[in-house]
């Protein structure tokens, strides 16, 4: 009796080390045979770029040349994938980049390319002479918001 437990005993043993050792090769030899079914020039997938636009934004609120360099300088640094182009004589911006790109740029300029208020200031100077006027001097400033005037020194 002892005889055929042992028996039983090394027939397990043996289907231990033979499932040991077919675990040990699938281990070893499983990466060079998922090597070779790749091809040698293969390279590693890359990202797909954005899909890229194209539009032209109209300024209609801008009075100096420098409103619109000043504009596109911030869109360039907002956006450092965007291509930003100004057109000064049609007071507009053509870009292109991703959508994301170019509806913030039209977020940033419809902050900025707003309507100003515009003041006129009209002084009138009379000089007199003895109680009786003897000239009238009219000044008009013409002032928009936003914008600052120095005078010559």
């Amino acid at each position: 009796m002892q005889w055929k437990s042992d028996a039983a005993g090394r027939r397990r043993m043996n289907s231990v080390r033979l499932l040991t050792g077919l675990a040990l090769a699938v281990m070893l030899f499983a990466p060079c045979v998922g090597a070779q079914t790749q091809p040698a020039d293969s390279k590693p997938a890359e990202a797909k770029p954005a899909v890229e636009s194209y539009q032209t934004l109209y300024l209609t609120n801008l009075t100096q040349q420098s409103e619109l360099t000043e504009l596109q300088t911030d869109l360039r640094n907002m956006l450092p994938k965007a291509r930003v182009y100004a057109l000064p004589s049609q007071n507009a911006i053509s870009m292109r980049g991703s959508a994301d790109d170019i509806q913030l740029a039209q977020k940033i300029l419809a902050e900025f390319d707003r309507l100003r208020r515009v003041y006129r200031l009209t002084y009138t100077i009379t000089e007199t002479d003895g109680g009786k006027a003897v000239g009238t001097l009219h000044y008009s400033l013409i002032a928009t918001s936003g914008q600052s005037h120095c005078c010559p020194r």
